[in-house]
């Protein structure tokens, strides 16, 4: 074995599963096999070749049906074009070889296994491929070891039901399990074997490397397969607003970070010519219900529909300018970005201290300005607390963006803390995967995933001067509160230089107010 070069434990099976044949109970017996199957495998002809030089004769020609005279094919291994059949010299091999008897045992138990696997995916595939009756991370690793060391999974593969239900989290399996649904995609069927396929590339268990890894492969490769996906992402994320079930909440952190792998291309996510694509929702001016009950009045202004984003930031902190004393706070120079801690481009920045937001404002007027983005005589800004507040939950002082009653799955907040619901993802999701969090003015996300800074200090929500250390103040809670950090009339305080992983900040526009 030490001169066929080859790792013969490794290799082994790939010859020897075409050269016996075996049965959960009973001896396992000879059979034949052209030396063309193994044609384009190297490792495997170079095994082949050992095994029956003079040396070894451990597989010989097989002449049980063919008496041609010809040369014997495994003594012109190399040379393939003389064709010919080999088999096992003698059923002793199977248990004098050590290596070989064990390699046998495990082809056996990995059938006896077979028939359960193909039961259980089968009847996962009948009730809708629910959650519950997919294995275990660690029994479909276990389960795939032996099926695949003993040249049984192959086989099994071909049956795309059991090839979802026992998928690993693998960047390039997954990626054929996504070209093959597409190439199958024809006919009636084609959008639920999208979603079927999207449930299995999102399925517990996956990494967010593996997801990215898989996004970019695809994006690179097929641009026509990120499409489909991206149109399949984009029909799930809208009918989140429906009820879609536990198993889909589940998936959203992972359709987001697929999405912005392959590309997230919805309007207000990321960039257009090399500027934050910023999509404005008006609020017309007018009083609207203040805490807790109060009238308080803002005049018109348009505010971002999501918070900033990965993407959009990051134009900010790599522009040339990044540094200019003209956006930082007297007193203040523009620090070292600090890394967000979850960097998927269409998630919302976070470790942004209230200074760094206030100068990201003041870049961005200007590059809007230089564009024509903006009126001359507007400006982009952090909202007041009573700005927010009025765009989170309109006049009539509701105590959520939607409404009055909290559900699960809302919001991408600590539903477990006060047992509000089962979700609880820690960490933050793309913006936008919560269509049922939208205010009326159609504002996403204003409850949960990040808290949000405002312009003005917390002890004081009318004073917006810039100037000095007061504590600032942010709404609408984030990824790791529960709901009542949620709900539009909560606030929340932290110093101007805090960075934290649960805050953001949203954008404003409109024409300057007085202090």
């Amino acid at each position: 074995m030490q001169r066929s070069g080859v790792d013969a434990e490794r290799v082994l099976p790939r010859v020897f599963c075409r050269l016996l044949g075996l049965q959960p109970k009973g001896p396992p017996t000879r059979l034949r096999e052209h030396l063309d199957h193994w044609r384009d495998d190297p490792d495997a002809l170079a095994l082949i070749h050992a095994l029956a030089g003079q040396s070894a004769r451990l597989l010989v020609p097989s002449d049980r049906e063919d008496r041609t005279g010809a040369q014997p094919a495994v003594e012109t291994v190399d040379g393939l074009a003389h064709g010919g059949m080999i088999e096992v010299a003698h059923e002793a091999l199977f248990s004098a070889w050590p290596e070989l008897g064990r390699w046998i045992e495990r082809r056996r138990e990995a059938l006896l296994r077979q028939p359960q696997v193909e039961r259980d995916a089968e009847r996962w595939d009948a009730e809708g491929r629910p959650d519950g009756r997919i294995y275990k991370t660690d029994i479909i690793t276990e389960t795939r070891e032996l099926l695949e060391s003993a040249e049984v999974w192959q086989c099994l593969a071909q049956d795309a039901r059991i090839a979802h239900f026992l998928a690993r989290d693998d960047a390039d399996e997954l990626a054929a399990l996504a070209r093959r649904a597409f190439d199958e995609r024809m006919g009636d069927d084609a959008d639920v074997r999208r979603l079927d396929l999207l449930r299995t590339l999102t399925a517990e268990g996956r990494r967010a490397d593996t997801v990215q890894t898989l996004g970019a492969q695809i994006a690179a490769e097929q641009s026509a397969l990120a499409d489909w996906l991206r149109t399949g992402i984009e029909t799930v994320i809208e009918r989140f607003g429906d009820d879609l079930g536990e198993p889909w909440r589940w998936r959203r952190l992972r359709l987001g970070d697929l999405l912005a792998a392959i590309g997230d291309r919805r309007e207000g996510v990321g960039l257009r010519d090399g500027l934050p694509d910023i999509v404005w929702q008006p609020v017309p001016e007018g009083d609207f219900q203040w805490q807790g009950g109060e009238t308080r009045k803002t005049g018109a202004y348009r505010i971002a529909r999501y918070p900033v984003t990965n993407a959009q930031y990051q134009a900010f902190t790599e522009a040339e300018d990044y540094g200019d004393k003209e956006w930082w706070q007297e007193g203040y120079v523009g620090p070292e970005p600090a890394r967000s801690t979850w960097n998927q481009p269409n998630r919302p920045r976070v470790n942004v201290a209230w200074v760094e937001a206030l100068a990201y404002c003041r870049w961005l007027t200007a590059r809007f300005h230089e564009r024509g983005l903006i009126d001359r005589n507007e400006a982009i800004r952090l909202p007041t607390e009573y700005e927010w507040e009025k765009a989170a939950r309109g006049t009539d002082g509701r105590a959520f963006p939607w409404g009055e009653d909290y559900r699960g799955g809302d919001a991408n907040i600590d539903e477990t803390y006060d047992q509000t619901g089962l979700l609880f993802l820690r960490e933050t999701t793309a913006v936008g995967l919560y269509p049922r969090n939208v205010s009326p003015y159609d504002l996403i996300d204003c409850s949960g995933n990040v808290w949000e800074w405002c312009l003005n200090t917390y002890d004081d929500p009318e004073n917006i001067a810039t100037e000095g250390e007061a504590m600032r103040a942010l709404r609408g809670g984030s990824w790791d509160y529960d709901q009542a950090g949620a709900r539009a009339a909560a606030r929340y305080r932290l110093v101007i230089l805090f960075r934290s992983s649960s805050v953001g900040f949203r954008l404003l526009c409109s024409v300057p107010i007085d202090h």
